[in-house]
């Protein structure tokens, strides 16, 4: 497989598409400077989102992204702390929401209160919300079960 890099959208023009799925994987540290490119995306799918710098946070600058309201992310190496940042910073917008945690960093996300206080603070507008948890061996199926009892939040 190819090394993930960084991707330069420095040079990049505001487009107008409207829709956008990204294939393969995609920096999250790039991830600002792509939606600046993209400010009149309805719908945006990023089937394998991964983080490049596991030294350094990467602050993000707020866009207002008003008609983004459809995202589907399969996160990779992305824990809640940083998925929590995107949505403060781009998609209090969004209305659909799709997620897909691999067992490498699913057991961070199962604590309803912090969905319950990210989605009443940050993501208002929610109306569907899909999450789901793959795992791929007996240990991560065990702890997986351990896990989902805390997903009980009643929002």
């Amino acid at each position: 497989t190819k090394e993930t890099k960084l991707i330069d959208f420095n040079q990049c023009q505001q487009s107008s598409i409207e829709n956008f799925i990204v294939n393969g994987n995609f920096p999250y540290e790039s991830l600002e400077k792509f939606l600046v490119c993209f400010p009149k995306l309805c719908s945006l799918s990023i089937n394998r989102l991964v983080r490049l710098n596991y030294l350094t946070e990467k602050d993000f600058n707020p866009i207002e992204l008003k008609n983004l309201k459809s995202i589907s992310f399969e996160l990779h190496s992305i824990y809640f702390e940083l998925l929590k940042a995107l949505f403060k910073n781009f998609f209090k917008y969004i209305e659909i929401l799709t997620i897909s945690i691999y067992n490498d960093n699913g057991s961070n996300f199962f604590d309803g209160e912090q969905w319950e206080d990210l989605i009443s603070t940050s993501i208002p507008k929610l109306r569907i919300f899909d999450f789901q948890h793959h795992y791929s061996g007996p240990m991560d199926h065990f702890l997986y079960a351990c896990h989902s009892g805390d997903f009980r939040s009643e929002f």
